[in-house]
């Protein structure tokens, strides 16, 4: 359930790590329109292979390309626009607090920045051409 246009969520990828994504869904009236289809589920449902996908091919050659492409999943209720993005300048952790202990939580050096629509929206204007 989403309360603002531009959401951030840390989604635990190992015990130690996390990724950052950033959602967004526009003005007050895409949230309720979100919320009300209860699209959070089904969108983090849909971000679980992207992710798995980014991280097992962290490594390849064509990263640098593979990261600046916008890519866009079309589904029934939704179409979401992604792009990862680099922080690798910037080495981040969290600290979490787990009953009466903290513990440091390392913060993936890439986020995930989407933007979710109506199925029948152009979400190609939600990222600026690196052209």
């Amino acid at each position: 359930m989403l309360n603002k246009p531009q959401t951030i969520l840390h989604l635990r990828i190992t015990q130690s790590t996390v990724i950052r994504v950033i959602v967004n869904v526009g003005d007050q009236e895409k949230i309720d329109w979100y919320n009300e289809n209860e699209l959070h589920p089904i969108v983090l449902k849909a971000l679980q292979p992207i992710i798995l996908e980014h991280l097992v091919n962290d490594k390849a050659t064509d990263e640098k390309r593979r990261i600046k492409a916008l890519r866009v999943i079309k589904q029934l209720k939704f179409k979401l626009a992604y792009r990862f993005m680099s922080n690798e300048d910037i080495q981040e952790s969290m600290l979490v607090r787990d009953k009466s202990d903290y513990r440091s939580i390392r913060v993936y050096p890439y986020h995930l920045s989407i933007f979710i629509d109506e199925p029948d929206s152009n979400l190609g204007v939600y990222f600026p051409s690196d052209s």
